[in-house]
């Protein structure tokens, strides 16, 4: 496979590989394309769950908060993002 990028782009991987944040352009590509490939799988992965969430809205099949609650549930998941982070 053979491929063109713009100057800026060329440039851009240059810089990196004479960082030594990798070895070869080859190795910049291949992770900026596997970076691509991921990122499309959770775009996926998210729209999969903003549909199931908005067929239960459709179902009556949700609960309602108020500003309080809110803070507490949110709070809640920030302790458990903070916890899962530490190990």
């Amino acid at each position: 496979m053979s491929i063109t990028l713009p100057e800026p782009l060329t440039k851009f991987i240059q810089e990196k590989v004479q960082s030594g944040e990798f070895a070869s352009v080859d190795e910049a590509i291949c992770q900026a394309v596997q970076f691509w490939h991921d990122q499309q799988h959770i775009d996926d992965r998210h729209a999969d769950a903003i549909a199931a969430g908005l067929a239960d809205l459709e179902r009556g099949d949700y609960s309602d908060y108020d500003a309080h609650e809110l803070r507490e549930f949110f709070g809640t998941l920030s302790e458990r993002a903070v916890q899962q982070s530490r190990g």
